[in-house]
């Protein structure tokens, strides 16, 4: 009767944290703007949904499928006359929670006996990956990515350990699988190292005729005729033109792909694996998951471009990856001692690592609520998941615990402001937590040296995507909208036609949330331009034939825009330093500079007669200023009558 009850309680934690999740991430939604590469795709997807084509309407460097996929969004605007910007956010909560129930109902059946706890723990921090996570990425391709794919990773493993599934299911994971890897030849990568792997594991070079992997081939193989037969020009057009000018405008040296701690997080995961794998039960599924993140991270390599968001699904999967090892060592517990050590070398350079390059310990100062609601998960989870002494614990009884340990810990740092220590606030806050812990652990955990262990472990192995999504909460958001252009656009642009001359996509956003204010140009912004202004200096010998024709097509597709749609406004960026339009070097192996190119759009434009002619209509009317960097942002120019 009693254990009946203990499940009962547990189930309701269990949903109530999954329905938590979900409002918790409704509530982001609500308080943050569209990412403005998911409003420019939906308005895109719109103009080819309503008979549009990839050259006259839009011109756009992504392959049609994330238009295809926004479909759905499109539609559910239209025909229920809800905002945009809500139609994407239920269709993407709806994508995930097919995932996740998908997700739920493998890890079930992979995780067995005393590992069965693992599957909810890791479906609660699936759905906050997918749903809580992305904060302005929600979305966004690499978003959508993981949501589409993740299915086939498990279940690849799944059938790696000798089990099948039902040909139905499937179908239906491959069938989402390939709308995922799809969406850029990128994406494939992690496909076909898992293949190999696969290949390898059962020494059979035909391993990889299976339903799941046979559905990905047959519908990524009718999505490249549908394009061939339905967008012909993104083939023969957009895309010969977008290979050498969108690759070369956000092109960076290695140095600089490597300039964010979330990516060496990424490689720490991988050390991690090795650490793990001759001890983990779950070698084929940490393997599985390993060749992903792989993968993932030589797509955001290759790409060869340091937007935070295509380094998404690596990051992303090495979080999942890393709480899959580390709960399979909770549960498995340390038998010997030279794993123990191990475990305190790699536990003990990893907070090193993480003290000296993350600012993880300005959270403590800044929002010690959400720094100790951190530790308040960590503590749970491990005293939970760890062997314990006497019969199996109730999660709320272990909860309520760990929260007064935090509580304690809160109060002690506000203590600690009121003396001269507070300079080692830090320090003092950390060994104060863990002292705590260890008292708690002593009398609940089998060995307490291995909670205190797998206690600091966790901590300190998440610390850096902690950071990294507060980050993208807190900060990412703000970079891309200007209170001043946004005012302007009130007060002046209110049913009128507006036209952006930019490297950075700022246009489409205001379209969303301000209604009646409609960009008209065909690009979502001029993401070939850093590579017809650059070429030359990074190679000398290019040929400038093929440049110079390349800049007309350009500037004719803006002079026809200009005379067709007739914009009452254009805005001019006249910033110093212009997205992609910025000379980066490698100056050694750790350091690189960047330096901006005194680029004039009219001077620029104004060498093509076609554009000199389409622009006469229009008149100097003023500068806005850019709100934050307080320097000249846009010069405005209207259309005469």
């Amino acid at each position: 009767m009693q254990a009946a009850s203990k499940c009962r309680l547990n189930n309701f934690i269990f949903f109530s944290l999954i329905i938590g999740i979900y409002s918790a991430a409704f509530f982001v939604q609500s308080r943050i703007n569209l990412n403005p590469d998911v409003a420019w795709l939906l308005e895109a997807s719109r103009r080819l949904l309503h008979g549009g084509n990839y050259t006259k309407d839009f011109f756009e460097n992504n392959p049609p499928m994330i238009l295809y996929l926004y479909f759905p969004a499109v539609l559910l605007n239209q025909f229920f006359s809800i905002s945009i910007i809500l139609a994407i956010r239920l269709y993407v909560f709806f994508i995930a929670t097919v995932s996740l129930f998908i997700c739920y109902d493998l890890m079930k059946r992979i995780f067995s006996g005393q590992y069965q706890v693992l599957s909810r723990p890791l479906l609660i921090l699936l759905a906050s990956i997918f749903l809580l996570l992305p904060f302005y990425e929600l979305g966004q391709r690499d978003q959508l990515l993981l949501s589409f794919t993740m299915p086939y990773f498990l279940l690849a493993a799944y059938q790696l350990e000798g089990h099948s599934v039902k040909s139905r299911d499937a179908v239906v994971i491959g069938f989402l699988a390939s709308l995922g890897f799809a969406m850029k030849p990128f994406f494939l990568i992690p496909l076909v190292l898992v293949e190999i792997y696969y290949i390898f594991c059962q020494k059979n070079l035909f391993a990889w005729f299976r339903d799941d992997v046979i559905t990905i081939i047959i519908v990524i193989t009718s999505y490249v005729t549908m394009v061939f037969l339905f967008n012909p020009d993104y083939i023969f057009l957009v895309a010969p033109y977008a290979w050498p000018w969108c690759r070369l405008s956000a092109q960076l040296p290695l140095v600089a792909l490597l300039n964010f701690e979330i990516i060496y997080f990424c490689f720490l995961t991988i050390l991690f694996y090795f650490i793990q794998y001759p001890t983990t039960k779950y070698k084929k599924l940490s393997t599985v998951l390993t060749l992903a993140l792989i993968g993932f991270l030589l797509s955001y390599f290759l790409q060869k471009s340091s937007y935070l968001y295509r380094s998404w699904a690596a990051v992303s999967i090495a979080v999942f990856l890393c709480a899959l090892l580390y709960g399979a060592q909770l549960r498995n517990g340390i038998a010997k001692k030279i794993t123990f050590l191990t475990l305190w070398f790699f536990t003990g350079t990893l907070a090193g690592i993480i003290y000296y390059f993350t600012s993880f310990n300005t959270l403590l100062a800044s929002q010690p609520e959400f720094f100790f609601a951190y530790f308040v998960v960590i503590f749970t989870v491990t005293l939970f998941a760890t062997k314990s002494k006497d019969e199996p614990r109730s999660l709320l009884n272990i909860f309520g615990l760990v929260f007064i340990i935090a509580l304690s810990s809160y109060c002690f740092t506000l203590l600690l402001r009121r003396t001269d220590l507070i300079s080692y606030r830090f320090f003092f806050t950390m060994l104060f937590l863990f002292s705590l812990f260890g008292l708690c652990a002593s009398k609940v955990a089998k060995r307490t040296k291995d909670a205190i262990l797998m206690g600091f472990l966790g901590v300190v192995l998440f610390a850096i995507p902690l950071y990294h999504f507060y980050f993208l909460y807190a900060v990412a958001p703000k970079i891309y909208f200007d209170a001043n252009l946004v005012n302007f656009l009130q007060k002046n642009a209110v049913n009128q036609s507006v036209y952006f001359f930019a490297t950075c996509n700022v246009a489409f956003p205001y379209e969303d949330y301000y209604k009646n204010i409609k960009p008209v140009s065909r690009f979502s912004f001029f993401w070939m331009l850093g590579a017809l202004v650059k070429e030359p200096y990074y190679f000398k010998d290019a040929d400038p034939k093929r440049r110079l024709a390349g800049k007309n097509f350009l500037i004719d597709m803006v002079a026809e825009d200009l005379n067709t749609q007739k914009p009452t406004y254009v805005f001019v960026d006249v910033m110093q330093r212009k997205i992609n339009l910025l000379l980066t070097n490698q100056v050694s192996l750790w350091k690189y500079d960047s330096k901006p190119i005194k680029f004039n759009y009219l001077t620029y434009f104004s060498e093509n007669p076609n554009f000199v002619q389409a622009w006469k209509p229009y008149h100097y009317v003023t500068t806005i200023q850019h709100e934050r960097l307080n320097e000249p942002y846009f010069d405005v120019y209207k259309r005469g009558t």
